[in-house]
């Protein structure tokens, strides 16, 4: 069995459970009990600096370099009696919950301190960064919590323009004033789940759970998150939400999504939960639009129950949205030209058969599929000349994007796009990539983020970056060509799986890497012209 000992080299109170002294335990401080109470700037025996700090109900460790049990930032209160300990326990139970429903959970667990002149029972509890978001699977956002009216950041990435906090205080005004629509401010579905969970587990309302909450960068959505927290403060914003009679009588935990979950718990050697099966007295659709459906009817008309654009080459010079709940199809050679840093963005699925999407003034922002659910279809196309989205503090890294919006993609170019990404797919399974061609992107052609799927019989060359680049996903490349690729050939990160068969790669400065404990598995290739 692997032990951690690590030392806090301190001259390291707080009042809590006390125990005897256990000198095998997986946490050790090198200070008494009492020492604590002050924060200060401390060594890790192993030079690791780190700040410990009071907080209520136990302390907080930062880390100011590598990671403490895999984080940076910890909370540990202490357990001090029976019922705090099954409280707490709940409150474990609930965190793998959310994660079973691939919504944000934090790692919590049980564990034992060794201090010089005693021992204490502690629960951990990680805190507010981006390895919090990272590791459920999404990007780096906002993290915040409320004091009444007000927000309060708790964390954001270092890019984090003013303008966007600035926006984003404005749509929470907005939403509290009800000027703003819920699902419009709120992931709806990832909300309904999170609040459906806390009812399934007797938690609604418990004084010891604060609700914060994750600005999701690609879907441009709140999505709340809950912790342990022994500060009482008001929250207007939850407030709101807990008290919204439609969301909250649409609200339900079914026997399937009960089955599931005790899955996930079975598969992860889990104690499986006691949970309160209930139904819903209303259905609440998302299908609301954020955004005018002015430009969507100009552009699109109704064809026995399938939208269709209205001509055969259409020009696009300013956001054209696809609202939730449409059939929408853009097939038999149709053109789009996107000009004056016009985009489509889509929240239903499309089927896009025989089309090209191009930019004739380069400035288009291309195609965007967000929280579409459903499959799309994207056959005998093409996207060309186009840049990553942009519109107001909202931005994503790719010419075309697919967020929680299965694909098939066959037979389709990608070609001089300007953007990070040429093809982003994110939280997007199973995908297909199948008999594409990417040339001329500048920057990487495709990135898969915690997306599972296949590419076969795909053509990349002429990239300005990494042909194929996977972060947290389980990919099968399979008789693929890789020509002239400025960095990477295959790159593979985040305890990504990548199983690679029957692929030429001639030219690129590394043929495949792997990292953060990636695996790939190569067979059947050739590699030609490797300058390193």
């Amino acid at each position: 069995m692997y032990i951690l000992a690590i030392w806090i080299l301190l001259s390291c109170s707080s009042e809590k459970p006390i125990s005897k002294i256990d000198s095998n335990l997986e946490v050790v401080l090198n200070c008494d009990f009492a020492a604590i109470l002050n924060p200060e700037n401390h060594i890790l025996n192993n030079k690791i600096k780190v700040n410990i700090a009071p907080i209520n109900g136990g302390f907080q460790l930062d880390v100011k370099k590598n990671t403490f049990f895999g984080k940076k930032v910890i909370g540990f209160y202490w357990v001090s009696n029976k019922n705090s300990k099954a409280l707490m326990s709940k409150i474990t139970t609930l965190q793998n919950l959310l994660k079973a429903q691939e919504l944000v959970g934090f790692k919590t667990m049980f564990k034992k301190i060794q201090f010089k002149d005693t021992t204490a029972d502690v629960f951990f509890q990680e805190g507010f960064d981006k390895r919090l978001i990272e590791s459920n699977k999404n990007r780096e956002g906002i993290l915040f919590a409320m004091e009444g009216k007000k927000i309060k950041v708790l964390y954001a990435p270092k890019n984090t323009s003013k303008n966007r906090i600035y926006r984003l205080k404005n749509s929470l005004v907005s939403y509290l004033d009800n000027d703003l629509e819920l699902n419009c401010f709120f992931d709806l579905d990832k909300t309904a789940k999170f609040l459906s969970t806390l009812k399934a587990l007797d938690l609604t309302g418990e004084s010891s759970l604060k609700i914060s909450y994750y600005v999701n960068p690609v879907s441009n959505l709140i999505e709340p998150i809950v912790s342990f927290d022994l500060n009482t403060s008001s929250d207007n914003l939850a407030s709101k939400l807990i008290s919204d009679n439609s969301l909250q009588s649409s609200l339900s935990f079914s026997n399937e999504q009960s089955q599931n979950i005790q899955r996930y718990f079975v598969e992860n050697n889990l104690k499986s939960p006691v949970l309160k099966v209930f139904s819903s007295s209303q259905y609440l659709q998302d299908l609301t639009s954020c955004y005018s459906k002015k430009e969507f009817f100009e552009y699109f008309e109704d064809v026995e129950g399938v939208y269709r654009l209205k001509g055969k080459k259409i020009n696009v010079s300013k956001a054209l949205i696809i609202p939730k709940g449409l059939n929408v199809e853009i097939i038999n050679g149709q053109e789009v030209d996107f000009t004056d840093g016009g985009f489509l963005l889509s929240f239903s699925p499309l089927f896009i058969n025989g089309a090209k999407f191009y930019s004739s003034d380069s400035t288009g922002r291309g195609l965007h599929l967000i929280n579409a659910k459903e499959q799309s279809w994207v056959v005998d196309s093409e996207f060309s000349g186009l840049k990553n989205l942009e519109i107001n503090s909202w931005k994503l890294p790719s010419a075309v994007t697919f967020y929680e919006s299965p694909v098939e993609i066959k037979n389709t170019k990608f070609l001089n796009n300007q953007s990070e990404d040429g093809l982003n797919l994110f939280r997007s399974e199973p995908f297909l990539l199948e008999g594409c061609f990417f040339e001329n992107t500048f920057s990487d052609a495709f990135d898969a983020d915690f997306s599972d799927g296949v590419l076969k019989n795909c053509i990349f060359e002429n990239l300005g970056n990494d042909a194929i680049d996977v972060s947290g996903s389980k990919i099968i490349v399979s008789s693929c060509q890789f020509r002239n690729v400025e960095d990477k050939a295959l790159s593979s990160g985040e305890a990504s799986l990548m199983t690679v068969d029957s692929v030429i790669i001639e030219g690129a400065s590394l043929a495949i890497t792997a990292k953060d404990n990636s695996t790939i598995i190569v067979s059947n290739s050739e590699m030609l012209k490797i300058r390193l």
